[in-house]
């Protein structure tokens, strides 16, 4: 019988609940390590937990625990052995784009939301409220308001970094940099405290070099996807945030993700001046909302790695990897719009509009045969589609034009 692996302990928030999730899946450190998370945060661990387990303290090899601004370190400390090592990582904020985050009063955990309804409060919209504005005005008075007149948006700033900074040097990691060489220019943070992954990976990749115990990871982590956010929460940003740091992933009328909603920041005031309770879950049409938002903005990997999770997480659904096709092909990437529709044609019963889309990119490729044939097919399953009629005609004449290539490749 083996001897039992060496433990890891991972303490800290949901930031630490997805880290130790995914040490779990690098290999290098799980086929050494048993790797367990511990929340700070909720009634405390249940009771299957390990760490009810007698002189469970003492059989840590390693505690990756998360530090925070003014929060003390963890009572257990004292309890680990000598031999136990310590990583720290800091809590990840992103407090200067939310000025006016405060706690509502008004949100307290229900059945259906264990958070509440709006754990993201705003000042700014409380007070609005209370000097007795309309929710039908509350959008036009919240835009309108100069936020600097209510915080100093520079001095904010300032002191946000410095807390991050101070944060840095009471951990092993250090994300400050990182952030503020980066927050304009890429989105970092749905909410105040909710990171995306793109954020995330600069606390993995620390973790796993001190693991490791060599200057670099030795590999580009790559999670599912760098833009998707922890959590289904996404809270928007007030317009004057966007232009004062000059924000380039941001834009004053983009849509924003609220559990199983997709809301401007227009639609969003009302929902959260009135309280309106919005479910948790997401949509096939929620996610390809978010990807056409995003292919709309130019934001084309955002877009492709969205339909990619959306492909994965609804597998009946065809829309996402058509769509797929369509962004390919419309940045000139035929190779790879071809392959994709090509694997939708093993996957689903082909359709004429699928073959159609086909039937346009081998013709790009000045493969005039292999689009006829794929036309033709798409007017058998459909007689009156009239995109694969014309485009067939324009196939047949080329073919007609250039017979060396009607052989295909």
């Amino acid at each position: 019988m083996s001897a039992p692996k060496p433990r890891i302990l991972v303490y800290g928030n949901c930031q630490g609940g997805w880290l130790a999730g995914a040490l779990r899946q690098k290999p290098e450190i799980s086929a050494e390590y048993e790797i367990i998370y511990l929340s700070d945060y909720g009634g405390g661990p249940p009771p299957e937990h390990p760490v009810h387990q007698p002189g469970f303290y003492g059989t840590l090899a390693v505690v990756i625990w998360q530090t925070a601004a003014a929060c003390k370190p963890p009572a257990f400390l004292s309890s680990l052995p000598a031999r136990c090592r310590q990583i720290r990582y800091p809590t990840l904020w992103m407090k200067l784009l939310w000025p006016t985050y405060a706690v509502d009063p008004r949100n307290l955990p229900e059945k259906d939301f264990p958070w509440g309804r709006y754990p993201y409060g705003d000042r700014l919209v409380m007070r609005l409220l209370d000097e007795g504005v309309p929710l039908s005005d509350l959008f036009k008075r919240y835009v309108e308001t100069d936020l600097n007149s209510i915080v100093n948006l520079d001095r904010f700033s300032k002191m946000a970094l410095a807390e991050l900074q101070f944060n840095d040097q009471q951990s092993d990691i250090a994300v400050a940099p990182f952030i503020e060489s980066h927050f304009r220019t890429r989105k970092l943070f749905g909410t105040v405290n909710h990171p995306t992954y793109l954020m995330l990976r600069v606390i993995y990749q620390g973790v796993v070099a001190a693991l490791v115990q060599r200057g670099g990871t030795g590999e580009a982590f790559s999670p599912p996807s760098q833009v998707a956010l922890l959590g289904a929460e996404e809270t928007p940003l007030h317009p004057q945030i966007i232009s004062h740091f000059k924000l380039t992933w941001a834009t004053p009328g983009m849509r924003w993700l609220y559990r199983s909603s997709l809301m401007t920041l227009e639609e969003y005031l009302p929902a959260y001046g009135a309280f309106t309770p919005i479910p948790l879950g997401a949509s096939p049409q929620l996610w390809l909302s978010r990807a056409q938002q995003a292919a709309a903005r130019d934001c084309m990997e955002e877009a492709e790695i969205l339909l990619l999770e959306a492909a994965a997480q609804f597998p009946d659904v065809m829309e996402f990897l058509q769509y797929l096709g369509a962004l390919k092909a419309r940045q000139g990437k035929l190779a790879e719009a071809e392959r994709v529709l090509r694997y939708m044609l093993t996957r689903y019963r082909p359709t004429a509009p699928v073959l159609c889309d086909l039937g346009i990119i081998m013709f790009r490729q000045r493969i005039p045969t292999e689009a006829i044939a794929m036309f033709q097919e798409a007017l058998r399953l459909d007689p009156n589609h009239a995109a694969a009629r014309n485009n067939l005609q324009l196939a047949q004449r080329a073919a007609q034009l250039s017979p060396a290539k009607t052989n295909g490749r």
